[in-house]
């Protein structure tokens, strides 16, 4: 079998419709495996790279808060993109005799947090990445929300969130690489106070 030239950015159009930052325009080729080729751009410094040899600047990791049910730091493959999106409840008043109407910030909306990527088995690029699958399975079906660490989501003040969606997209003819998608929601710690009932 020849070389098969795989770009990076062709991936994630393919699996999620959106194409993966790549500088100048530049496109990523997978690397690692006989089966593949790897193209040399320039790119900006960063500490991580991923799997497939492209900068990690923003890597994601996530863990359980369950007590008792342990997972460590689980870091998401390569550096998934998250995408943030906010939202306001408010209560606009129609004012007679005027354009427009008069709104009253009533509180802000959890954040939706969706978190995609792409997963490769970095010892066997050309097989299945059943064991990540297998992990990201674990962190969906948890019964509680789960602890992120990422530079985007703490600018946003997020450290908890919600997972309510997995998605696994197909790709036809994939070559050992498995697209994941999470749909998530923000979270946060509340403090209740119990008050007895008099009587």
């Amino acid at each position: 079998m020849g070389n098969i030239r795989i770009p990076i950015p062709y991936l994630y159009w393919q699996a999620f419709g959106l194409p993966r930052y790549a500088p100048n325009n530049e496109v990523f080729d997978v690397e690692g495996a006989s089966a593949f080729d790897s193209a040399k751009i320039l790119v900006p410094d960063a500490d991580v790279q991923s799997f497939f040899g492209t900068p990690i600047h923003l890597p994601c990791k996530i863990q359980n808060t369950k007590r008792g049910d342990a997972l460590d730091y689980f870091t998401l493959p390569n550096e998934p993109l998250i995408e943030i999106n906010g939202g306001k409840r408010m209560i606009e008043t129609v004012i007679d005799g005027n354009d427009g109407t008069f709104k009253e910030l009533f509180s802000l909306n959890d954040y939706n947090v969706v978190i995609r990527g792409i997963a490769v088995n970095d010892d066997d690029p050309e097989s299945y990445p059943e064991d990540i699958v297998r992990m990201l399975r674990k962190i969906y079906e948890l019964r509680n929300s789960v602890a992120i660490v990422n530079k985007l989501t703490t600018m946003f003040g997020i450290k908890l969130i919600s997972i309510i969606d997995l998605r696994l997209p197909a790709i036809e003819g994939s070559y050992g690489y498995q697209p994941y998608e999470f749909i998530c929601k923000s979270d946060k710690e509340f403090d209740l106070e119990l008050k007895k009932k008099n009587g």
